[in-house]
């Protein structure tokens, strides 16, 4: 039976929680940086949760990038501020604006990730091969193949089996860098906006920056 998590809505309201959380991240990060700390790596990942949700609500809820018509197609609205209000007012951008954000904070975030930083608990992280397969991914639907290629040479290595964690490398066939271009979106995966809701974003990418009370929790946004 279909359950709430199943739902559109479900979807909707977790990945916009992931981009809130990102944003007060990225604002606490801000305040840091200008006293002298490096939160490089804290920053790179906030940034790539928050190009890789908007990626997913502009793929689920609006049309499919195609450069004929991205530019009047309607998007999702990318949301890069804090949030301060519980019901504030967004304005949809079109799908290429939506796409320009998206590669953006993917091009900005990606150099900054450091596996290193991570330790002996890389789960729940964007690690460096997971920034590098959601790259491959949007090169891909933009149309950038070369792009594509070379991110899934990144993200796959020389033993893609399990070059991207377990959760993934049981859909993957060990046939090298085009597994990840011909592998369909896998639900289960790290970056799943439940996994990147609000409460786990606190303790794992900002942890010692941004406490979880300092997000509004009830901050919605409603579905067009």
């Amino acid at each position: 039976d279909m359950t709430y998590q199943d739902s559109p809505n479900y979807f909707w309201m977790a990945s916009y929680q992931a981009i809130a959380a990102a944003n007060h991240a990225l604002e606490a990060i801000a305040e840091l940086e200008a006293k002298g700390v490096d939160c490089s790596v804290q920053k790179g990942e906030a940034l790539l949760c928050r190009a890789y949700n908007h990626f997913m609500l502009v793929n689920v809820f609006a049309q499919h990038y195609n450069p004929a018509f991205a530019a009047t197609d309607m998007g999702v609205a990318y949301v890069t501020e804090p949030e301060k209000e519980v019901f504030g007012h967004y304005e949809r951008v079109s799908v290429k604006d939506t796409y320009d954000r998206i590669r953006k904070d993917l091009e900005e975030g990606l150099p900054l990730i450091s596996n290193k930083a991570y330790g002996d608990t890389p789960k729940y992280h964007f690690t460096r091969e997971a920034a590098q397969a959601f790259a491959c991914r949007f090169y891909l639907y933009v149309g950038e193949w070369q792009k594509a290629i070379e991110a899934a040479d990144e993200a796959l290595g020389d033993n893609p089996t399990c070059a991207i964690g377990t959760s993934i490398s049981r859909c993957l066939q060990p046939t090298g860098r085009k597994t990840i271009l011909r592998c369909r979106r896998v639900r289960t995966c790290c970056w799943h906006p439940p996994y990147l809701s609000l409460p786990w974003i606190s303790r794992s990418i900002v942890t010692g920056i941004l406490r979880p009370s300092t997000i509004p929790c009830s901050s919605k946004m409603t579905m067009w």
